[in-house]
């Protein structure tokens, strides 16, 4: 998960005050995925499962958790264009030292959840009497390792299912410097319809492989991030004139609502299934214009949430969260809830009240201990 980075100056300490609701975004986008998963535990939405009477219409927006991922996605690229929009188009210390900053940012926590992650695994079927206790290949781990599970249908949601999405972020990081050459050639929005027409055109030839699990189309939501700073940060004309006079709330709500209608039409099993490349696409272009709106809107209600205290304190620790909390919703079903045979609205209360404050504590543990060293590499 990207973080800001702002240079000094009296007039950057007002841009980090106006924009200190990506936190926030970045919370609700951490929560969203974690009430998901603890949604797909109690209700196997793949065997029809569902919420009992009213509730199911009610709760039925937790099973588009996949969308925290799509929000993730361009927000990361609004938050990595953002210094560079700001700084004529170059990369603050090279291509070099950004990957250095992303792999120590990245790594270090995310092999340190891995690690977790198995223990976690065995400890979970200790519980259940299950054997053997260590049931991950050797071949898993490796993958795992660098970055690629994401690769095979075998090792994509194996160890960690949340995972799949840190190998797709570092790719994406790892092709960053190349969409800056386009971006600083073409212009940001020849280049972003470029990486989209490359990033769709992919996902049309990989999709009915085992390679489906590359995505492709994300570098498409992550040039429509990059694009959204662009017109937020770039000091041209052409995108002072754009940000300024381009009707953003219109905008906004129009594919707030498109999105909703697609959704609610092909309802989810085909929006994330078959469709999903378009649902994305809506989701994400939503999220590009919310950033813009929010980034640019001097009273902006929405803004004002987002940056409220407890927003930005999970924010800043979204990415532990992201890291360490599907073990403990599995732990947390598996072997208490699942065995208690509750009824399912009462089994989901419990998990939302039990398991939510213990992986923000976690969280907020692994954060301090394994995150947040490696934030500056000045340490």
């Amino acid at each position: 998960m990207a973080t800001s980075t702002f240079p000094k100056s009296a007039k950057d300490g007002a841009i980090r005050e106006r924009l200190v609701f990506l936190d926030g975004l970045r919370a609700v986008a951490a929560v969203f995925v974690v009430l998901h998963h603890m949604y797909i535990q109690v209700w196997n939405i793949f065997a029809h499962s569902h919420p009992p009477g009213i509730w199911e219409s009610l709760l039925k927006w937790c099973i588009y958790g996949h969308f925290s991922v799509t929000m993730f996605i361009v927000l990361s690229g609004f938050v990595m264009m953002m210094p560079i929009a700001r700084g004529g188009g170059k990369i603050h210390g090279g291509t070099a030292a950004f990957l250095r900053k992303r792999a120590r940012r990245i790594l270090p926590p995310y092999y340190l959840a891995l690690l977790f992650s198995l223990v976690m695994l065995v400890i979970n079927r200790k519980l259940q009497g299950l054997t053997p206790l260590f049931a991950v290949s050797i071949p898993s781990i490796i993958l795992h390792l660098l970055l690629i599970h994401n690769l095979s249908p075998a090792t994509i949601g194996d160890i960690n299912g949340a995972f799949w999405f840190i190998a797709v972020q570092i790719q994406l990081y790892l092709i960053f410097p190349f969409l800056i050459h386009l971006w600083n050639r073409l212009g940001p929005l020849l280049a972003a319809l470029t990486a989209s027409i490359i990033g769709y055109g992919a996902y049309f030839l990989l999709r009915d492989t085992t390679l489906r699990g590359i995505t492709p189309h994300y570098l498409a939501l992550f040039a429509i991030g990059m694009l959204g700073a662009s017109i937020v940060f770039s000091n041209s004309e052409a995108t002072k004139k754009l940000r300024q006079q381009f009707p953003w709330r219109a905008t906004l709500l129009i594919g707030a609502i498109s999105t909703g209608i697609f959704c609610y039409y092909l309802d989810w099993e085909k929006a994330l299934g078959p469709y999903v490349y378009l649902s994305d696409l809506l989701f994400g272009l939503t999220t590009a214009f919310l950033l813009i709106f929010a980034s640019t809107e001097s009273s902006l209600s929405v803004r004002r949430f987002l940056s409220l205290p407890v927003m930005i304190k999970i924010g800043a620790i979204a990415y532990s969260i992201y890291l360490v909390h599907l073990p403990i919703v599995l732990l947390l079903w598996s072997c208490v809830l699942k065995p208690m045979a509750l009824p399912s609205l009462s089994a989901y209360v419990i998990m939302i009240s039990v398991g939510i404050p213990i992986i923000l504590a976690l969280a907020l543990l692994f954060y301090q201990y394994f995150e947040r060293p490696y934030q500056s590499l000045k340490k």
